[in-house]
Formats: C-alpha cells, sequence, structure tokens
C-alpha cells in the first residue's frame, strides 16, 4: 500500500466525521457550549489511509503514577525506523479501562497531529432547544443543541467548495456569554493574582482557560482555591500538559 506524506495526518476532519459534548451550560438553562472531538475509530482510519495499517501500532503500559495508562503510538518511517509518540490517560467513569485506552490514544494521537486543530475551534455559545442533536442535561437544565457550523479552515478542502446553496446555515457566533452566565468563584480575585502568574510558564491565563474549557472543566475563575492549587501543582508536575 503506498503511503501519503505525514502531513495529511493534520488534516481537517469531515463534519461528520466528528462527534460534539456539552461544555459548559449558562446559568440561565438557555445556551451552552459544544466541545468537538474525534473518536478512536476515525484515528485508525486516518492512520490506515495515510501510512497504512502495517506501519503503525499501539501499545499500553500502566503510567508511572496514578491509575491511568499511557499509550505509545508509533509509525514506520519511509527508513523502516519507528518513531514513537506518548500520553496518557486516566480511567474514566463509564468502561474505565477501555476509557483510558481510548483517551490515552487519541492523545497520543494528537501528538502526530491527528484532530489537533480541534482545539483552536472558537468557543461558540449555542441555544438549548426542546429539538436537536445533542442531547443536554445539566443542573437542572434539559434539552438539546446543535454544533454550530465550522469555520473553513476546519473543513476538508471538498467541503470548502461547495457552492453556498448546499453549505450550512450560518450561524451568528456569541463567543462570550452575559457577564451574569458564568459566575467567578468568591475567592477569584484573591487567588486571580498568584494564579496568573503560575499560568505564565504556561502559555498565559486565556490560553490555559480556553484548554480547560475544551476539556469540559469550565473555567479556572470557576473553580474554588484548592482546585487551583492542585491544577497548578500537576502543570508543574508535567502530570498535565496544556493543549494535550
Amino acid at each position: 500500500m503506498s503511503r501519503l506524506p505525514l502531513a495529511n495526518l493534520c488534516k481537517p476532519f469531515a463534519p461528520e466525521d466528528l462527534e460534539w459534548r456539552v461544555g459548559n451550560v449558562a446559568k440561565s438553562g438557555k445556551m451552552c457550549t459544544l466541545l468537538a472531538y474525534i473518536t478512536s475509530r476515525a484515528v485508525m482510519d486516518r492512520l490506515d489511509a495515510v501510512v497504512g495499517p502495517e506501519n503503525w501500532k499501539d501499545e499500553y503500559h500502566k503510567t508511572p503514577l496514578g491509575d491511568g495508562f499511557e499509550c505509545r503510538l508509533s509509525i514506520r518511517m519511509n527508513d523502516g525506523s519507528w518513531v514513537t509518540k506518548i500520553d496518557g490517560a486516566e480511567p474514566t467513569q463509564i468502561e474505565s479501562i477501555k476509557g483510558a485506552y481510548s483517551d490515552s490514544f487519541k492523545r497520543a494521537a494528537v501528538k502526530w497531529g491527528i484532530g489537533r486543530y480541534l482545539y483552536r475551534l472558537p468557543l461558540v455559545w449555542v441555544p438549548i432547544q426542546s429539538k436537536g442533536e445533542i442531547y443536554v442535561s445539566s443542573k437542572g437544565t434539559t434539552g438539546y443543541a446543535s454544533p454550530p457550523e465550522l469555520p473553513e479552515w476546519a473543513l476538508p478542502i471538498t467541503y470548502q467548495a461547495k457552492p453556498p446553496s448546499v453549505a450550512p446555515a450560518a450561524q451568528v457566533p456569541n463567543p462570550e456569554p452575559p457577564k451574569d452566565e458564568t459566575p467567578h468563584d468568591e475567592l477569584w480575585t484573591k487567588d486571580q493574582k498568584w494564579f496568573c502568574a503560575a499560568m505564565s510558564k504556561f502559555g498565559g491565563y486565556e490560553s490555559v482557560r480556553d484548554w480547560t474549557v475544551s476539556k469540559g472543566w469550565s473555567k479556572p475563575s470557576t473553580w474554588g482555591t484548592e482546585r487551583r492549587r492542585n491544577f497548578v501543582i500537576k502543570l508543574e508536575k508535567g502530570e498535565l500538559h496544556v493543549g494535550e
């Protein structure tokens, strides 16, 4: 099987290959954010298509700390040598071991560039309605939401070339919720200076905030002091890596 340049691993996926999960739900219960992700199967298909099924392999090992697993995702180069990218994940609440394997595999794939562009998608708030594609249930709020339109740079070239008559209807982005929708933790004003200073080593507070929101963890300003301190400790120990 002929292989394509590795740069093809980084290409955007078709919209139908993406899945979405709920991020934050506004206090009013009328809006929420949706976060895009790819499945393990989509990663496997991309690897098969670009390098061939015989030219990649995945191995799993217990992490040195905690109960998680690390995935060692290797690709065979044209000269026959193997290059490996490693990342890990903790057990999930549902199918814990399977979830850890799947999450570590997808995170290792991000290090090869697969789906990494999804971390750069703008945060868009969409309405919660009686009908939609994604079920929303949070703190008494139930309903459905529909994924926002993807920006052109996050679409395959074949989708970018579609005429307007068949392109999805544009939605007006609303990147910021009303100020009273996501209230800060009551101690945030006291913690803000030291926390933002600590985040300067990891790309700055705004980058870290966007990353934690993309992970479904909400903004650090809404956490308690103890959670913020533990978060900093894990970053400094290398147990967490911003952007992965």
